[in-house]
């Protein structure tokens, strides 16, 4: 342990050493320096003239310079932040806008197409002619239910007629009398009872 701090301070001495003799290096080309100026320039008018050259080109210049440079830089940085703010606020009004407007044509092509549907099945509609039928009889789904229920009833009635109630003169005149009053008064009541189907109003 006693011969590696002994080695020790020989290297630190040895390095101190080299600091001091790189310093008197420095000193002799600082004096050097000091004397190629005197020699140069032994008034000091060199240096004088070189300073008043610094001094207008940083006032005429460099100084000006840096202030046209801050005020645009401030400019841009002030522009930006508007177009930023500007674009946050009608970027989604427009985007809004080509919604709705994509919404719209949606709609509208909508309309046109269930506009063409409905003229079709109009047409369709008015060339089958439901209301008058063909053949004699007409043959709606209102007017064969009314024709079935007429049967149907007509029907009833002939058999309830001939075997519930007696023979006597004029049977077969009143019968027929009877069974249409019956088959009104039914009717009637039926209509009253549920009601008639509204008619949908012919256009004009």
């Amino acid at each position: 342990m006693l011969f590696e701090m002994f080695g020790n301070s020989q290297q630190i001495a040895a390095l101190q050493a080299q600091v001091n003799a790189q310093e008197q290096v420095l000193e002799k080309d600082k004096a050097a320096l000091a004397a190629a100026k005197a020699s140069g320039d032994p008034n000091g008018v060199i240096a004088a003239q070189v300073q008043y050259d610094k001094d207008t080109l940083e006032k005429n210049y460099i100084t000006p310079s840096q202030q046209d440079v801050s005020a645009a830089v401030d400019d841009f940085n002030q522009w930006s932040s508007f177009a930023v703010t500007l674009n946050n606020v009608v970027k989604p009004g427009a985007e809004q806008m080509t919604a709705l407007q994509n919404k719209y044509n949606e709609l509208q092509n909508q309309s046109v197409q269930l506009d063409q549907a409905a003229r079709m099945h109009r047409r369709r509609f008015l060339d089958s002619t439901p209301q008058g039928g063909t053949g004699i009889l007409p043959h709606t789904a209102d007017n064969l239910a009314m024709i079935a229920f007429f049967v149907g009833y007509i029907t009833l009635f002939v058999a309830l007629w001939i075997k519930f109630v007696p023979t006597f003169q004029g049977k077969m005149i009143v019968g027929p009398i009877v069974a249409f009053l019956s088959y009104w008064l039914v009717g009637f009541s039926i209509s009253q009872l549920f009601g008639v189907r509204s008619q949908p109003i012919p256009p004009n």
